[in-house]
């Protein structure tokens, strides 16, 4: 148990700071309860937070996109390849930091890339395609009929 902030040399205000609340909560269980109690703790400051989206509307670009691709993004990709043939690749390189394209053409979120696909077993192969394996009707008699071959094999053996 800690007696001062001083001994966690300000992990504590960091996690605060940086949204890490689990560890937030073990460093304010390590200190004692009478320094819980007195604690002064430094949040960032509103004003930051809000600074990003504006500064993304100055600019025209978009903060966060689908993976998927949509009408808007043809006109984004016709953008670039005219900024590529008038500024060349640093300026087609701009454009995609700025206004970046689609990743996938079409969505699928079932989809998996071969290189998974390869390394799951059965199993999971089988719980991903969500399909069961077939139910196989089993006929007591098929199996005298199975004995009856393998004897006819063994006698013409």
């Amino acid at each position: 148990m800690l007696i001062n902030e001083w001994q966690l040399k300000g992990r504590l205000n960091l996690a605060l700071h940086y949204q890490q609340w689990a560890d937030f909560a073990l460093h304010l269980a390590l200190l004692s309860p009478d320094v819980r109690e007195q604690a002064a703790f430094c949040l960032n400051d509103q004003a930051d937070s809000k600074a990003a989206p504006e500064l993304a509307q100055q600019l025209g670009v978009r903060t966060e996109r689908d993976f998927q691709c949509t009408e808007a993004d043809l006109s984004t990709l016709a953008k670039q390849q005219q900024a590529l043939f008038a500024g060349g690749l640093a300026s087609m390189r701009l454009q995609t930091l700025l206004q970046p394209t689609p990743t996938v053409v079409r969505n699928d979120p079932k989809k998996i890339g071969a290189d998974v696909a390869d390394n799951l077993d059965l199993h999971t192969i089988r719980h991903f395609q969500a399909s069961l394996p077939p139910q196989v009707d089993v006929d007591p008699t098929l199996l005298y009929d199975v004995l009856q071959q393998l004897d006819g094999v063994a006698d013409a053996a």
